[in-house]
């Protein structure tokens, strides 16, 4: 994945995303710790295209990549999870020391298009606490809000 023809890499990306869950560890390893801008976005490209539930805690840490295109592919990705991808966000959100503005962003651009009706009120809420991209505490009650909104629905 770390080649510099383009052509290359795509094949490399189809067979990694033919492997399936196979292939997550891997190109989860890959996201996290590659010093490669390439291999960080080849990999997130790859783990949105795979779509597990394994690579959320990656993706979201993703989203604070040093790399624009490499955290905004980790926001696609999680896009594509959908709710799927909400508790693992939204405890990155309450985390002391975890309100960085490109997490706060990414975040934003995650949960800007998604719906629910069990969760509508309190998503668009957070959607509105996270527009300004700054840390704020409306943004931690919102998020609190919202996750403690789903695991009451886990529990009945």
């Amino acid at each position: 994945m770390a080649s510099k023809v383009g052509t290359e890499r795509q094949k490399a990306r189809l067979s990694l995303g033919n492997e399936g869950h196979a292939a997550v560890p891997a190109l989860c390893d890959a996201l996290r710790k590659s010093k490669a801008k390439i291999v960080r976005w080849e990999a997130a490209k790859t783990l949105g295209a795979i779509c597990d539930p394994d690579s959320i805690p990656f993706l979201v840490e993703a989203l604070e990549d040093r790399d624009f295109d490499v955290a905004w592919l980790a926001a696609k990705a999680l896009e594509k999870q959908g709710q799927a991808a909400w508790p693992e966000l939204l405890r990155a959100l309450l985390k002391p020391g975890r309100d960085s503005v490109k997490l706060l962003q990414g975040a934003h651009h995650v949960l800007g298009k998604q719906r629910s009706e069990s969760f509508d009120e309190e998503l668009k809420v957070l959607i509105e606490a996270l527009e300004f991209g700054k840390p704020s505490e409306s943004v931690t009650g919102a998020a609190y809000g919202l996750l403690e909104s789903i695991k009451g629905t886990e529990r009945s």
